[in-house]
């Protein structure tokens, strides 16, 4: 249906907001973004497959809202709703400096400069290719249906009937084929004139430590919390630039984050440079990466990135390759 279709619609796979607090993104400032669907994120760094992943949901939409239809999201729901509708809730694992972290955040999409739900102009590129031909075809096979199911008939009229349906039925299947592929054309087009999209995300979470990865020797500490606000803004088809602004709470200090983060490219392939400056309770620290994204298909997406952190007088301190793959645990229209 064109519900699917347009449900299924997203313009990117970001990371887990939970990394967010754990800072095991590739990209320190996340791309603001919203999404309607179970996601997963695996973490590679420094060659080595470690323990870091996360996974993250939107409650509100999938408890009230996935079987509204595009026309009812459109007219009926209230902006503040639809707003509502994009809380993500997420929980993420970390471990760094042989310390294990775990974090939970909710993240609300606060406004979104296009929502294919409700874009008009989207909705109408696609109901435009359901074809009149296509519903009469239907309808006449409903109709013979109707007919054979009538026990009145002779066997001769049956399957007379039934030859007539088959012969309806490799039309539609034909009929079919084109028109998703030509939703498909269409669905592209749309992400890639709309994935550097402006947006705004607003974020709070909380910070765990524990000693051990067994569920019955935990031991939870609670280290903190965040709160963050994200930002970005789109140039024409290719440039994305983002900024985020952190504060976060760690047993009795508060440390500062201010980033921004400019990005080239597409939806499918895109590159990225940022800077970082931090004021910890150990001193300040400056951080420049450079990285990338290359979306594998429309479930997959591949992060990666080089970390370079220098000190207050700006002394290389360290260099951290990562990679992140990001999943949507979703059914896709094609």
């Amino acid at each position: 249906s064109a519900d699917t279709l347009i449900k299924a619609t997203d313009f990117s796979i970001p990371s887990s907001p939970a990394f967010i607090l754990l800072d095991v993104n590739p990209s320190k400032v996340a791309k603001p973004s919203f999404s309607r669907d179970f996601r997963l994120d695996w973490i590679i760094r420094e060659n080595k497959l470690v323990s870091d992943i996360a996974l993250e949901a939107q409650p509100v939409w999938l408890f009230f809202f996935s079987n509204v239809s595009a026309s009812e999201y459109r007219k009926t729901i209230d902006p503040l709703l639809k707003t509502l509708s994009t809380l993500n809730v997420s929980l993420g694992t970390a471990q760094k400096n042989n310390t294990r972290s775990l974090a939970w955040s909710m993240k609300l999409n606060a406004y979104r400069a296009r929502d294919p739900l409700d874009d008009t102009s989207y909705i109408n590129k696609i109901a435009t290719v359901y074809s009149e031909k296509e519903k009469k075809l239907l309808l006449r096979i409903e109709g013979i249906q109707n007919v054979i199911d009538n026990d009145s008939l002779l066997n001769e009229s049956i399957k007379t009937l039934e030859k007539e349906q088959r012969e309806l039925e490799k039309q539609l299947e034909k009929i079919d084929e084109a028109e998703k592929a030509e939703l498909q054309k269409i669905k592209e087009q749309y992400l890639e004139d709309n994935w550097n999209a402006s947006m705004v995300d607003v974020g709070y979470g909380n910070i765990y430590n524990y000693d051990n990865p067994s569920f019955d020797s935990l031991n939870l500490r609670n280290n903190g919390f965040g709160i963050w606000l994200n930002a970005s803004f789109g140039i024409g088809r290719s440039v994305l630039i983002s900024s985020m602004v952190k504060v976060i709470r760690i047993e009795y200090n508060n440390e500062e984050f201010y980033g921004g983060n400019f990005r080239y490219g597409s939806m499918t392939t895109n590159f990225f440079i940022e800077y970082i400056y931090e004021k910890l309770a150990s001193g300040s620290r400056n951080t420049i990466s450079y990285g990338g994204e290359y979306k594998v298909n429309s479930q997959t997406a591949l992060q990666f990135s080089l970390r370079t952190e220098y000190d207050k007088d700006l002394k290389l301190r360290n260099l951290i390759p990562t990679v992140n793959l990001n999943w949507k645990l979703a059914k896709e229209f094609f």
